[in-house]
């Protein structure tokens, strides 16, 4: 903010002005979109896959740090955030700022961890030595560097209730003898850190292509795979915005009105890393929604071509499940075979030719969660090295 602003008019429309609404629309939309993808990004690892990784609980640190984010920032529009910044008193103006101290620290934190979730959802993609000990290099310059960015919001005012306690700093703000940082060194600090933010971003919507494309998988999900981890650069395009409104911001004669946009700009950043980091784990709720309908789908088409249900159609493999066996311990049953010349009006087989018989064990498998656990489920088999062969089902022919 600029340190002699001048007295505009305090006319009744000035001292009305208000865009807290639109701030909170903008602001609350994203984070409940942001909440809601990591909800079902919970359901479908917890539930479906029965997995939950260190990338999920670091996802879901971030996730807290952006509610708590949009509380604070709540909370700061009952201050004044989206007046004018003359039509707040001091001690109001006070208030903000302490509020937004600790929304910088967690903005902060919350895009680091994100950052970190990102990391380790792609240590299990990463097959290459070579990936491995550059995304742990990654994870490191992480760290310290969120120790950095803390530290300097921390630190910016000896002593530190002086950066919302604007009394405690020498005049003409205040009466104290306190030390903050130089405005223009701050600014500098602040876009360096965004630069940061953004650098990373793009690193890791570009760093799963290389990776991806060495998998064993078909073409197809190569590239939907690779489209949707590239999600990140929503992200970084809210970074490289953000960076020159951060730059101004302590130039800005409002910072309370029209300012305000960069605290914004911060919560849109971040629920965009959320969001975008998250999308790619809803693969197997859309991809088990679709096979429910098709499954609806088929059945009531079948119905309406045969009268024997018992029976697949004649392109199919016509299994029908007998009840000549049955296995109360695997969960196994036999299924006989007919050939659709063999079918008789009322569902039986006719003479001359013997059936075989297959009979399926369910030996330490889940129907339901194996279904998932394939490529189509974006990820490898979890806890093993990426070289292990996994039995799901075994087929004896009787």
């Amino acid at each position: 903010m600029a340190l002699f602003p001048s007295i505009p008019d305090l006319t009744p429309e000035y001292l009305d002005f208000n865009i807290a609404p639109h701030l909170l629309s903008v602001s609350g939309s994203l984070t409940a979109l942001a909440l809601l993808v990591f909800l079902l990004r919970a359901y479908v690892r917890t539930v479906m896959l029965r997995f939950f990784g260190l990338d999920d609980a670091f996802m879901l640190v971030a996730v807290i740090f952006a509610v708590a984010v949009f509380a604070l920032f709540v909370q700061g529009t009952h201050y004044g955030i989206g007046k004018h910044f003359f039509a707040i008193t001091p001690q109001q103006f006070s208030s903000i700022f302490y509020l937004l101290f600790w929304q910088g620290l967690l903005v902060v934190s919350a895009v680091s961890f994100v950052k970190l979730s990102i990391a380790f959802f792609l240590l299990r993609l990463a097959q290459r030595t070579q990936y491995r000990r550059f995304l742990y290099g990654v994870i490191v310059f992480l760290i310290l560097f969120t120790f950095v960015s803390c530290g300097s919001i921390i630190f910016h005012c000896s002593p530190i209730k002086a950066a919302w306690n604007f009394s405690l700093r020498p005049p003409p703000l205040g009466t104290g003898t306190a030390k903050c940082m130089d405005v223009k060194a701050s600014a500098k600090i602040g876009v360096f850190n965004s630069s940061i933010n953004a650098f990373t971003d793009v690193l890791f919507a570009v760093i799963p292509i290389p990776m991806i494309w060495t998998l064993k998988i078909n073409f197809r999900t190569k590239m939907s795979l690779i489209g949707i981890l590239s999600l990140g650069f929503f992200a970084c395009f809210a970074s490289i915005y953000k960076a020159p409104l951060q730059y101004h911001f302590f130039e800005d004669p409002d910072p309370t009105g029209h300012g305000s946009w960069f605290w914004v700009w911060q919560i849109i950043e971040l629920t965009l890393g959320i969001t975008s980091a998250s999308l790619p784990h809803l693969k197997p709720l859309f991809k088990g929604f679709l096979e429910t309908a098709k499954a609806f789908t088929t059945y009531s088409r079948s119905r309406t071509e045969t009268q024997n249900s018992g029976f697949k159609r004649n392109f199919s493999l016509n299994y029908f499940k007998s009840d000549t066996f049955r296995s109360k311990n695997d969960g196994a049953f036999e299924l006989a075979s007919v050939t659709a010349s063999e079918r008789t009006g009322n569902g039986g087989t006719s003479k001359g030719r013997d059936m075989y018989s297959v009979k399926v064990t369910g030996e330490g498998w889940d129907a339901e969660k194996g279904r998932y656990e394939s490529d189509e489920a974006i990820l490898p088999i979890q806890g093993g090295d990426g070289n292990e062969i996994r039995v799901t089902k075994r087929v004896v022919v009787l």
